[in-house]
């Protein structure tokens, strides 16, 4: 696997601009001014659309009667890394210890299915061989073998939520995405019931999802894919947030944008750009999903 640090690429980009040489130490300013040019250039990157990579799905357990949820934040349950795994034995209300066949970590958030069908979610607090703490109590039942999600991390702020759908008891229904004007046309927000639309608008540190209707139970869980942050490069040994396939264009296009702090022509800084802009298209043509082909025979009407 080909892999570069933050500093390997500078100094790539750096060596491309004939600034040093090969094993020679970079200046602390040449550091600082290259890496702020290189979180720039993955910032703006993240606005252009091509990024398959930081496509993923997310699972975000709605709760009865609420309409707005802050994702990215903790207030909320919705991680993109979560796992599943069963009660071994029966729990009772009032309870605060469960059994589990998989085990979760120590302050990892929990979800047990109850026999009311909602979902109860609560963070572990010690693990004792097969026996999980919880830091709440049950506010009901669960059967041995009930469903358990559990997961550690939370989700990012989404830039975009592409498509979502609800699941209910098994079922998959697909949810309608609104844009803010329509979303605001929309009456009775004060019922609850099955979530048919949603309207995401992402702030600076979260974004906030609204749906419509608000769920009428503990039970509904919407899954939606989404357009990732990019994440900044800060220190010197950090990699990109990007494949390895994308390291060769990322490298062009810093030594083009730094080319003009070190004085070079503009014959050999329209040649970065070229590089820069050649190896990008490359790179694009890789980042496409394969999909399917369809070809029908066509239909005519009256004699030729």
């Amino acid at each position: 696997m080909f892999e570069q640090t933050r500093n390997e690429i500078i100094r790539a980009a750096l060596l491309k601009c004939r600034v040093g040489a090969e094993g020679e130490d970079l200046t602390a300013e040449e550091t600082v001014t290259s890496a702020r040019e290189l979180n720039a250039i993955i910032k703006f990157w993240q606005t252009q659309g091509f990024h398959i990579w930081k496509l993923p799905e997310a699972v975000l357990f709605l709760r009865k009667g609420q309409d707005t949820y802050n994702l990215g934040t903790e207030e909320v349950y919705c991680t993109n890394e979560l796992n599943e795994t069963k009660l071994t034995f029966q729990a009772f209300k009032g309870q605060d210890k469960i059994y589990l066949e998989k085990l979760p970590k120590v302050g990892d958030k929990v979800g047990i299915t109850l026999v009311c069908k909602g979902i109860f979610f609560a963070t572990v607090t010690q693990i004792d061989d097969k026996m999980v703490t919880l830091s709440d109590v049950l506010p009901n039942d669960a059967c041995q073998c009930a469903k358990v999600y559990y997961f550690t991390k939370s989700i990012t702020k989404p830039l975009k939520i592409l498509q979502a759908r609800r699941e209910v008891n098994g079922s998959i229904i697909p949810m309608n995405f609104l844009e803010q004007e329509q979303f605001f046309k929309l009456v009775n927000y004060s019922e609850e019931g099955a979530p048919l639309n949603y309207s995401y608008m992402p702030r600076i540190d979260y974004g906030v999802l609204k749906i419509w209707h608000a769920p009428e139970n503990n039970h509904t869980i919407m899954r939606f894919i989404y357009e990732q942050e990019f994440k900044v490069i800060e220190n010197s040994k950090d990699q990109p947030d990007i494949p390895e396939e994308w390291i060769e264009p990322l490298t062009w296009e810093l030594a083009y944008r730094m080319s003009a702090n070190f004085g070079l022509g503009l014959d050999e800084r329209e040649w970065l750009k070229a590089q820069a802009k050649e190896t990008l298209e490359q790179a694009k043509r890789f980042d496409q999903e394969t999909g399917s082909v369809y070809l029908y025979p066509a239909q005519y009407r009256g004699a030729f």
